[in-house]
């Protein structure tokens, strides 16, 4: 992909979010001056509101994760919701005012970070999809300052890559939550690689349980990465217009996925893709201490293709695409042919 396209992409993401941020502004200006809001919520939009009023960009995830409890609650209008709700919303309002976008990795559960209301509030958004774990908990301390470390180190590597890739991840990444499946989780035999969802902008999280490569750090952080970078590009206008009950098998899943997630899965193989390509390019230009096996790299990527030309095969032959989601497949498809340069 040449300079110029990438270039207008970014810049068009980057608006994007700026888009998605005053939405929610806007949002929450509505309900707080609304009758309803006044009426039902007595100043819960207001509190949130006010919690991000100098807020700068990016705005924290748990300013997405209030917005999305607040929705909730005026859709089931039940009272005795009520004192919940305040107490959640007062707690999401202090995580905001000590979230640092500086902060490479945080442990799940870590109370200096959120309470234990607005963790669990965590879990439950992500389990609105469906097929997620029961239970989380914070890893082991030595697996959490592996993982750190290794986060830091990836980093290093994206940015001396792709610069530009690299402040993209800052404003779409800016809160990385490392976790492990929790007992009822491990009793059940769930787990899960990674994490992210459209209510919890800004946030990641990752299945810290054991040890990987910085070349496998990599990999993680830029799939769920592309996944918000999906959910921004695709906030006005699905991408695609089959129903979610039309479900197909696909090399990235064991299980038949929706179409919206066969798209989901060959725009994050994509960009994991163009990011290793340019690694394996530029791998030479790394500090000596830090040289990348090429060799692992070049295993990562051969492996985005084969789950990109699965995804891409059933797209072709059963998506109905909409504009947005027709750029999308395009994007997709001609990173993976500049990628596949790489190897």
């Amino acid at each position: 992909m040449d300079y110029a396209r990438r270039n207008a992409e970014g810049l068009q993401i980057s608006s994007l979010i700026h888009q998605g941020e005053r939405d929610l502004r806007f949002s929450l200006d509505y309900l707080s001056g609304s009758e309803r809001e006044s009426a039902y919520s007595r100043g819960i939009a207001q509190a949130l509101r006010l919690s991000i009023k100098d807020k700068p960009s990016p705005l924290p995830a748990w300013a997405y994760l209030g917005y999305y409890r607040i929705g909730r609650l005026l859709l089931n209008e039940k009272p005795e919701n009520l004192p919940f709700a305040r107490q959640l919303i007062h707690d999401i309002c202090i995580s905001i005012d000590r979230f640092s976008a500086n902060q490479e990795l945080v442990a799940f559960g870590d109370p200096t970070i959120a309470s234990k209301y607005v963790w669990a509030a965590v879990i439950d958004l992500f389990q609105e999809g469906g097929d997620f774990v029961q239970d989380l908990e914070s890893p082991d301390p030595e697996n959490l300052e592996h993982w750190r470390q290794t986060v830091i180190k990836a980093k290093r590597w994206i940015g001396n890559a792709d610069p530009e890739l690299h402040v993209l991840m800052n404003q779409l990444q800016s809160l990385i939550i490392a976790a492990k499946p929790g007992p009822q989780s491990r009793v059940r035999h769930e787990s899960f690689g990674g994490a992210t969802c459209f209510f919890f902008r800004g946030g990641t999280l990752l299945n810290a349980s054991n040890r990987i490569s910085t070349a496998e750090m990599v990999e993680q952080l830029v799939h769920e990465y592309a996944h918000a970078e999906l959910f921004v590009l695709g906030q006005d206008e699905p991408l695609c217009l089959n129903h979610d009950d039309d479900r197909h098998k696909v090399l990235i899943r064991s299980d038949p996925r929706p179409m919206n997630g066969i798209i989901h899965s060959l725009y994050v193989v994509s960009r994991v893709a163009e990011l290793l390509g340019h690694i394996i390019d530029k791998a030479t230009a790394i500090e000596q201490e830090e040289f990348p096996d090429t060799n692992e790299l070049t295993s990562i990527l051969r492996r985005q293709f084969k789950l990109g030309e699965s995804s891409l095969g059933t797209i072709r032959r059963h998506a109905r695409l909409t504009q947005t989601g027709n750029d999308v497949v395009d994007a997709a498809t001609h990173r993976l042919l500049v990628a596949s340069n790489a190897v």
